[in-house]
């Protein structure tokens, strides 16, 4: 799912307040919604609501994930100190 998601990930790091900061030195999380058709029906960055339309619109115009059979998927994508999309962290 990364690499599906990966041409919307420089937009959704412009999304990304520049007073955000990491929660105890941590990253911030970056937590996505699919549904089993591949449809991102949510998107949020963790502690800042006010990104959410952002995040979303620019998920959604940018990517496209491919259509499955089974449950709706959630996927936490973490970002570093620099507010941009990290490796790890992935569920």
């Amino acid at each position: 799912m990364k690499a599906e998601l990966a041409p919307a990930l420089e937009d959704v790091r412009r999304c990304v307040p520049a007073t955000a900061t990491p929660p105890d030195g941590g990253s911030l999380s970056l937590r996505i919604g699919v549904l089993p058709g591949g449809t991102i029906y949510a998107a949020e960055l963790e502690g800042h609501p006010e990104a959410r339309n952002c995040v979303l619109s620019a998920l959604r115009q940018k990517s496209t994930t491919k259509p499955w059979v089974g449950p709706t998927v959630g996927v936490t994508i973490p970002l570093n100190v620099e507010n941009r999309p990290g490796d790890a962290g992935r569920r």
